[in-house]
């Protein structure tokens, strides 16, 4: 099997983590094998064996993928709200919005500034966190922007 030379063989690695039948315990297992790179279409097919359905659908997948991907990343191209059936409405999201990640971020931080900590009881950390969030509510626009940037877009 003919690889490029200038293309380094890579370790793939994938984890699962099972319970031993024996004890019911946890244990953390690995497989690990070798991975060449191909420089050419070629020697994709070689790799498969000669199997081109095979190869065709690895193609297409990873087509797919960038495909996806290049989406994600253009700008040019709107978002539509999804509903909960997941139908999509028919006109472009034109609110302005921001990762829910920083937000909930945003919202630990000054719920810890507000004295928020596991310790507490349950009531008194929804208590703590309602406010930190009303509080990011009322200056969601100016802190955001602050916090991610001017720009207030979409990711996956």
């Amino acid at each position: 099997m003919g690889t490029s030379a200038s293309t380094p063989t890579v370790e793939i690695k994938v984890t699962r983590t099972m319970t031993k039948l024996a004890g019911l315990e946890e244990v953390s297992l690995a497989k690990v094998e070798s991975f060449s790179p191909v420089a050419s279409a070629g020697e994709a097919l070689e790799q498969l064996g000669g199997d081109t359905a095979a190869f065709l659908r690895i193609v297409n997948e990873g087509l797919r993928i960038e495909k996806r991907n290049q989406l994600l990343r253009d700008n040019t191209k709107p978002w539509f709200e999804q509903d909960e059936d997941g139908e999509i409405a028919s006109e472009p999201f034109t609110e302005k919005i921001v990762d829910s990640a920083a937000v909930s971020k945003l919202i630990m931080t000054f719920a810890q500034l507000r004295g928020y900590n596991a310790s507490l009881p349950k009531d008194q950390k929804k208590a703590i966190k309602e406010a930190a969030k009303a509080f990011v509510k009322a200056n969601a626009e100016t802190m955001l922007q602050d916090a991610v940037g001017a720009e207030l877009t979409p990711t996956e």
